[in-house]
């Protein structure tokens, strides 16, 4: 399942809700000329996580967040990392049951993202992409990362390391 705001012209949620977008009209509000490009990926995620947590057959699933913290100012990320470590569908059929996806991958750039995942999620597989020269060609390979070493909480001492 892949989500992305751009995609925007008509949505409609299990069947029965239906979002229209005016593309044209500039004298009424619409997604175009009202929203900024933030609001329209959080709205976007929402309606994402949304679907999830009415999934039955999430547990089936694997889901991946490339990179979902960009342009969200600090209030949207700290619920955002919660959202993403808690995404359940918690009712099948009038009971209470969590079903939890398959698989989470969570892909991000960010640091202090990074670390607030480790902490929300201590023991998950953290993996980094390691660059490396072979025979003149610069290739990546995917490693374990070893979280303390390669998103340190002293940027500064980690940065001196590496110049040395």
């Amino acid at each position: 399942m892949h989500f992305n705001y751009s995609s925007f012209i008509n949505i409609k949620f299990f069947g029965t809700y239906k979002v229209n977008i005016d593309k044209e009209d500039d004298k009424t509000p619409n997604f175009r000329n009202t929203l900024s490009d933030s609001d329209k990926r959080l709205l976007a995620f929402a309606f994402f996580v949304s679907l999830l947590e009415h999934d039955l057959e999430l547990d089936k699933k694997v889901i991946i967040f490339d990179d979902p913290m960009s342009s969200f100012d600090s209030e949207r990320r700290r619920k955002t990392i919660h959202l993403i470590t808690d995404i359940a569908c918690k009712e099948t059929n009038g009971k209470q049951k969590s079903i939890v996806p398959r698989q989470k991958i969570i892909l991000t750039h960010e640091d202090r993202f990074a670390k607030e995942l480790q902490r929300l999620i201590p023991n998950t597989c953290t993996l980094k992409i390691e660059e490396y020269v072979d025979g003149g060609q610069k290739r990546s390979k995917i490693v374990h990362a070893d979280f303390a070493k390669d998103f340190p909480d002293n940027d500064i001492s980690n940065r001196i390391e590496k110049i040395k």
